[in-house]
C-alpha cells in the first residue's frame, strides 16, 4: 500500500488530502490522476453554474481548482481506487511558527500551544541546569 499526499500550499492558505491506494504511481501517472479528477469538479461546477467558464487566457489559482467540488475531488479519486486516510488522532497547531507568539491572538489560548509552551520552557530550563 502507498500513501499519497496531494493539495496546494502558498503563504496564505493550504489544503491536502491523504490517499492511499495498493499501486505504486509515478510522480506523472499521479499528476495525470490528479488534473483528471480537479477536471471532473470543474465539469460538476460548469453544469450547476452554466455561467462559469474559465478562459484560456486567464490564470486559475489551485486553491479554485481544489475549491471547485471537494466532495467531486475525492470521490473522482475514489473511483480510481484511492481511498482517503483517516487518522485515529492527529495533532495541529494554529498560528505561526512559534509557541511564544501570539500571533492574531488566538494561538496563545490554544490549549495544543499552551501544552508545547510548558514542555519546552521546561527542557530549556533543565538545560541550564
Amino acid at each position: 500500500m502507498k500513501i499519497y499526499n496531494i493539495g496546494y500550499y502558498s503563504y496564505e492558505e493550504s489544503n491536502y488530502w491523504q490517499f492511499y491506494h495498493e499501486d505504486d504511481y509515478t510522480e506523472k501517472q499521479l499528476n495525470k490522476i490528479v488534473f483528471e479528477c480537479l477536471w471532473e469538479g470543474y465539469l460538476v461546477e460548469k453544469e450547476k453554474n452554466r455561467k462559469f467558464e474559465w478562459a484560456e487566457d486567464q490564470p486559475i489559482s489551485y486553491s479554485e481548482m481544489f475549491g471547485y467540488g471537494d466532495d467531486v475531488f475525492c470521490k473522482a479519486m475514489e473511483k480510481r481506487g484511492f481511498k482517503q486516510v483517516e487518522y485515529d488522532k492527529t495533532v495541529s497547531m494554529f498560528g505561526w511558527s512559534s509557541p511564544e507568539s501570539s500571533t492574531w491572538g488566538s494561538n496563545s489560548k490554544d490549549p495544543i500551544m499552551q501544552s508545547a509552551k510548558r514542555f519546552f520552557k521546561k527542557k530549556i530550563k533543565e538545560m541550564k541546569k
